[in-house]
């Protein structure tokens, strides 16, 4: 049971959005927003401008202790980077649900985290399955169902 309520101050930096949402606090510079993020969380498309984004530098500019947390593509993150700051003591966990060699044929970062995550209990890796609850797979179903009775009657 939790005691006390927990003061959260959600801020958030997109260089791409125009509009911003009320009470969010917008940050212009990365730089200035991940030092001041006790958790990253990333919410972001994999494109050329997001590829890489989070690397040594910017986990190295993250408060120490801080939490990170990637639901949107393996390759945004270099889990390396991850791994490292893991093992150093800057970061104080991560969650991982994409990895950019999760597809891969040897996966040599996934096998390194995953040898961490048996070993410490501040990295959780999990499949990504956030398209796979059953709303979703029937909205799916429903979609491809629609797509098919389309192209038959067409």
């Amino acid at each position: 049971m939790l005691r006390r309520a927990f003061d959260m101050k959600v801020q958030a930096y997109d260089p791409f959005r125009n509009g911003w949402v009320e009470g969010v606090k917008r940050f212009e510079k990365l730089e200035t927003f991940l030092k001041s993020s006790e958790v990253l969380s990333l919410h972001v498309s994999l494109a050329s401008e997001t590829e890489g984004l989070v690397g040594h530098r910017e986990i190295s500019q993250l408060p120490k202790g801080a939490l990170l947390i990637n639901t949107s593509r393996g390759k945004i993150v270099n889990e390396r980077a991850v791994l490292m700051a893991l093992e150093e003591n800057h970061l104080g966990g991560a969650a991982l649900d994409v990895l950019s060699d999760e597809l891969a044929k040897k996966r040599e970062i996934f096998d390194k985290l995953r040898r961490y995550a048996v070993r410490n209990d501040n990295l959780i890796l999990t499949p990504h399955l956030g398209g796979a609850s059953i709303d979703s797979m029937r909205a799916t179903e429903d979609f491809v169902a629609e797509k098919i009775r389309a192209f038959v009657s067409a």
